[in-house]
């Protein structure tokens, strides 16, 4: 029932995810629609414990999307993924080798990826049904443990594989990013497969909504000293993009 009343009103959902606190007057603004909708699709989503209303608005509730499956997270800040993944996309040149790993942000990279000279590296089995047919492509997937809920594999197998392999570029999802920490996740046997996929690179690209910078986590999957970029959107809190810049790390914002 929650997934479906999340599911129709998934512009304001994503909206709402963002920005984590709304009045009825904003919604009503952005989305055209009169201020009595606005207050009955809160009450909705206030009814599957999505937000919490009080008066003239409404704030997200602390739901950790990242708990939920590829595939059901693929529909989660799609405007900003989409956004996010041209941008990375454009960042790769002509003849590059590249590691995509798993996740819904990184996995949409591939439309922008088509017609380029490249050799792809990846865990993604998502990444390889989308660009194993590309003729300038040559892809190259990793073995390991099938992921069921990720659609990826790990391991021991999969660290093996890329002991003679090097890349110019990885691209990372986020669990979440904690502003001391750094990039962080809450399954631990992901961590050294990720790893060693940063170490095979030389840049590391990290891909994070803005919703994604938040405390959390499990296990810490790099310190920011050993990210180069992180690509996020423009509506990243002031405080967390001058504490990244100030750590060193390039932060690329788009604009959703």
């Amino acid at each position: 029932m929650s997934q479906n009343i999340l599911a129709k009103y998934r512009d304001v959902v994503e909206y709402i995810t963002a920005r984590k606190r709304v009045t009825v007057s904003e919604l009503s603004t952005v989305f055209f629609l009169s201020e009595s909708t606005v207050r009955r699709i809160l009450r909705q989503l206030e009814k599957v414990n999505y937000v919490e209303r009080f008066h003239g608005g409404a704030v997200l509730k602390d739901i950790d999307f990242s708990e939920q499956n590829i595939v059901n997270r693929k529909d989660q800040m799609s405007r900003e993924k989409v956004a996010i993944a041209l941008k990375a996309a454009s960042l790769i040149e002509e003849g590059m080798t590249i590691i995509l790993l798993g996740g819904s942000t990184v996995h949409a990279m591939c439309p922008y990826l088509q017609g380029k000279q490249l050799t792809v590296i990846t865990s993604s089995i998502p990444v390889v049904n989308d660009l194993m047919n590309e003729e300038n492509i040559k892809v190259i997937l990793l073995g390991g443990i099938v992921n069921p809920s990720e659609l990826e594999v790990r391991g021991g197998l999969t660290i093996a594989g890329l002991e003679r392999l090097r890349a110019d570029q990885v691209f990372v999802g986020a669990t979440n990013i904690h502003e001391a920490h750094g990039l962080m996740t809450n399954d631990p046997e992901a961590v050294a497969t990720y790893r060693a996929c940063m170490a095979a690179a030389d840049r590391v690209f990290v891909l994070a909504d803005s919703t994604k910078f938040k405390p959390g986590g499990a296990a810490i999957v790099a310190s920011f000293d050993e990210l180069d970029d992180i690509i996020t959107d423009d509506s990243i809190q002031k405080q967390m993009l001058t504490s990244l810049q100030d750590k060193g790390v390039r932060v690329h914002l788009v604009e959703v």
